[in-house]
């Protein structure tokens, strides 16, 4: 046990005091249970708290958590009179709530009977120690750390360049090799090493010279290149290789050696031959194909536009890259060309064309026929190819033809054909609202008179002229067709009743009055009307037509220029008239045919002076008079071959009586004025006079 400390005198007492306010190290006395007593200056400035704001106050309020067991065991020991435990480090809790270590050494202060009166603490400041070893150790650490990452990026690097399937590899400054890749052992190697070699040791003298002269300027100063080489390898196949170097520069930004990558690009140089064939005869076929090929993106813009494109519209296809297809195509044929270009991603490929215009640079638009393949999977191309065709030409002569099919080239009105088939759909809504229409045939009154004199061209002005005129009788819901020849047709679709019929008959009567001047020369023609009705005369276009030409037939027996509605009764006219004809036909082709001669006599003498050919038909029901069949023969063309034949029949009686011995008497035969008409009646009259020898 310590001896107990004699009281010091005044200025001893204020000597320790001084010395202890002024010590360069913290000092502090507790009590045994370590309430603060008295701190000096360099423990105020150690905690940053004042002396009234430690002195008074446990210590436990200024020391870290984790160093108050070891402080109370310290105390504990004091307390008991056990020697000072040695000095230790601990921390204290700076007013800033900072971390203060601190070295502290105590001992107890006792009284006469052995009891610690109080403790005194010294604490030396650690902190700039501590903050150097902690320095210190982390900087240990890290360098571990370090030193682990650089072997596991080594090893890394190592497997990476291992991994690359290229060829890889380092030289140093005097081309030395230190580092090459599994690649580049394989190919270049064969089993021996190269590392601390040079090319010139490893590959000939030629070889080896021009890596090196390319090296050079490598090595020299930062730079890169690339070139390509042919080699033989070691199987004696010729391999195409490309290499890439460039400088290695260390941290110090000098030159260190470089680094290389060899790529072996002999399939990529054949494919690259074979793209070039592939696209040179792709270039060929499009650029010397007439049809226009184009390649549209998914979103329907268009990528490429074939050279055909200057001649089919004006274009160069630059102008057209990068805009919307649709847009270029007429707004009529927009929404089918969409569906197309929808059903092409949808199914691959149309096999039926779809049709549009496009606008030509001059303003016209121009009709494509187009065919597209999907081919947005096919990475050289990855859009939809369209082969389109220009077939303007094409539609125009079919519209000419379906319209010449429908039409009449002459006048351009509907043909007999098209006539028809207006006229059954007229029917079908006539029976669908219970209404009637009526048929119109027209037959002009002696055009072939006209046409015969005045010749065809005339003829064709003249029915263009009536064409014309007819057109301005009807309404635009009716229809006027041609029938052929000098026959025309109208339909008169929803009449009120049939007078509609009359008035429209009569109007085309009237303006048929007014003269035509074909050829500077003033003409007159007319015309007869047959009118037939539905229901009343028919229920289908071929009824209501037949009885329409009837009744114009009848309108003629009547004198012409005049209409006439169709009646029953006038199938029995006309089917007599049909037998009539087919019975005259039978009698010119098999000449059933005789002459009776009405002699003249001179009144004076009784002699016959001259006589008369009148003809006669020996039809099976008897003789039947001219009166009876010359109008009929004149209407249906047969007046011509009729009245050769009695001229010849003359002609070689009057020659039989000549060779009989009789006397030789005029002959008259009549003619029709129709035959007066024929090109051929001269050269006729004459063959007949030398057959004959009269």
């Amino acid at each position: 046990m310590a001896p107990a400390a004699r009281a010091p005198s005044r200025f001893g007492q204020d000597l320790i005091l001084e010395s202890f306010e002024h010590a360069a190290v913290g000092l502090v006395a507790l009590t045994p249970d370590g309430i603060y007593l008295r701190v000096n200056r360099a423990f105020t400035r150690l905690t940053g708290f004042a002396r009234e704001e430690l002195e008074g106050r446990s210590y436990r309020e200024f020391t870290h958590p984790d160093d108050i067991a070891a402080d109370e065991a310290s105390l504990q020991a004091i307390r008991a009179g056990h020697e000072p435990p040695a000095a230790s480090d601990k921390r204290l809790v700076h007013k800033t709530r900072e971390v203060v270590w601190v070295r502290r050494a105590a001992s107890g202060v006792r009284d006469s009977e052995g009891r610690t009166r109080f403790i005194v603490a010294a604490f030396l400041d650690l902190s700039e120690q501590h903050r150097k070893d902690e320095e210190l150790r982390r900087a240990l650490e890290e360098a571990k750390r370090a030193t682990a990452e650089l072997e596991r990026h080594l090893h890394f690097s190592r497997a990476l360049i291992d991994a690359i399937p290229n060829p890889v590899f380092f030289k140093d400054r005097e081309g030395r090799y230190g580092l090459y890749n599994r690649a580049w052992e394989e190919l270049f190697a064969g089993g021996r090493s190269w590392i601390g070699k040079t090319v010139f040791d490893r590959v000939d003298d030629r070889t080896a010279r021009e890596h090196h002269e390319r090296d050079r300027a490598l090595l020299e100063r930062p730079a890169s290149t690339a070139y390509e080489v042919t080699r033989t390898m070691a199987d004696g196949e010729k391999r195409q290789l490309l290499f890439n170097k460039v400088s290695f520069v260390d941290q110090m930004g000098e030159v260190a050696g470089l680094i290389g990558v060899v790529t072996d690009v002999t399939a990529y140089k054949e494919t690259e031959k074979a793209l070039e064939a592939s696209e040179a005869r792709f270039r060929v076929l499009t650029e010397s194909s007439l049809d226009l090929i184009s390649v549209v993106d998914a979103g329907g813009t268009i990528v490429y536009q074939s050279p055909a494109l200057r001649h089919l519209l004006g274009y160069d296809p630059a102008e057209t890259v990068g805009r919307k297809v649709i847009d270029l195509v007429h707004r009529d044929d927009r929404e089918q060309a969409a569906e197309a270009f929808r059903r092409v991603i949808e199914v691959r490929r149309t096999n039926e064309p779809v049709e549009f215009r496009l606008r030509h640079r001059n303003g016209m638009w121009r009709t494509f026929e187009s065919l597209g393949t999907n081919c947005l999977d096919n990475p050289y191309i990855h859009g939809i190819v369209f082969n389109s065709r220009d077939v303007t030409d094409r539609k125009v002569i079919q519209q000419r033809m379906q319209h010449l099919a429908y039409h009449d080239n002459l006048t351009g009105l509907p043909n007999r054909l098209l006539f028809q088939d207006r006229l059954a759909n007229s029917i079908a809504r006539a029976e669908r609202a219970s209404h009637k229409l009526a048929v119109l045939f027209v037959d002009l009154d002696n055009f072939k008179n006209i046409n015969d004199s005045l010749g065809h061209d005339a003829g064709d002005e003249l029915l263009r002229g009536v064409s014309r005129r007819l057109s301005q009788c009807i309404r635009l819901e009716d229809s006027l067709a041609r029938q052929g020849g000098d026959e025309f047709i109208v339909l008169l679709d929803t009449i009120d009743d049939g007078r509609g019929g009359s008035i429209v008959a009569q109007k085309i009567l009237n303006t048929l009055r007014q003269p035509f001047n074909v050829g500077g020369i003033e003409q007159h023609v007319s015309a007869s009307v047959g009118v037939a009705l539905y229901p009343e005369d028919g229920r289908d276009p071929q009824t209501l037509m037949k009885n329409a030409d009837t009744a114009m037939f009848h309108a003629k027996a009547q004198g012409k220029n005049t209409y006439q509605y169709f009646t029953a009764q006038m199938n029995v006219a006309v089917k007599r008239r049909m037998t009539l004809e087919s019975a005259l036909r039978r009698a010119v082709m098999q000449k059933d045919f005789m002459l009776h001669y009405q002699p003249q006599v001179d009144i004076n003498t009784g002699a016959i002076v001259a006589v008369e050919a009148l003809v006669r038909w020996r039809s099976p029901d008897g003789v039947v008079m001219p009166a009876d069949f010359v109008p009929l023969a004149e209407e249906t063309g047969l007046i011509n071959e009729v009245g050769e034949w009695v001229l010849r029949e003359a002609c070689r009686q009057a020659q039989a009586w000549q060779d009989m011995g009789l006397d030789r008497r005029r002959i008259a035969v009549n003619l029709s004025a129709r035959q007066f008409s024929e090109p051929g009646f001269l050269e006729m009259v004459n063959r007949v006079l030398e057959e004959t020898r009269l």
